[in-house]
């Protein structure tokens, strides 16, 4: 089986492997949270400016981490996260569970760094929005969708994408 129960996830792959990393991060329901596109440049208002503020300081949080080329839009975030880890495990080494047993390798999932990563971003975001704008009620859509870029020519692709995101 390729995929786990969510579409996106590679169910034997260790997201904790040295890599890059592309992924999106969605407002619920799609909401235009962070400011406005015009003229094709995202203009970020102060809650914008507070998910872009997190997202530089991830690598501060996380060893071995760096940030590529990155952009937050109206609803949502697109970026690429690298992960710089000498200590691989093989995919190949990761237990092998049968889908009765999703909850458990649902658990294992998420002690992996990027998982991590972006829960902790998550929920930084959303607690800084939540506490400053109590009139509010900001939410990410949950989980978020992840590429796991293989090639110079895709890593320049995606960094090209992101930047042309405006437009």
């Amino acid at each position: 089986m390729r995929w786990a129960n969510k579409p996106h996830r590679w169910v034997k792959y260790d997201y904790s492997n040295s890599g890059y990393y592309y992924v999106t991060i969605c407002t619920q329901n799609r909401i235009e949270w962070f400011g406005q596109v015009n003229d094709n440049i995202v203009n970020k208002n102060t809650i914008g400016e507070i998910a872009h503020e997190f997202w530089l300081q991830i690598p501060n949080h996380f060893k071995n981490v760096y940030l590529d080329e990155f952009i937050i839009m109206p609803n949502h975030v697109h970026g690429i996260i690298v992960i710089d880890d000498m200590t691989i495990v093989d995919a190949a080494d990761l237990p092998h569970l049968p889908s009765e047993q999703y909850r458990s390798r649902r658990q294992f999932r998420s002690k992996m760094l990027l998982p991590k990563i972006i829960q902790q971003y998550k929920s930084s975001v959303t607690r800084q929005i939540n506490n400053l704008f109590v009139h509010e009620k900001f939410a990410w859509q949950k989980s978020f969708h992840d590429h796991i870029i293989r090639t110079d020519h895709a890593l320049n692709n995606i960094r090209q994408y992101i930047k042309m995101a405006p437009r």
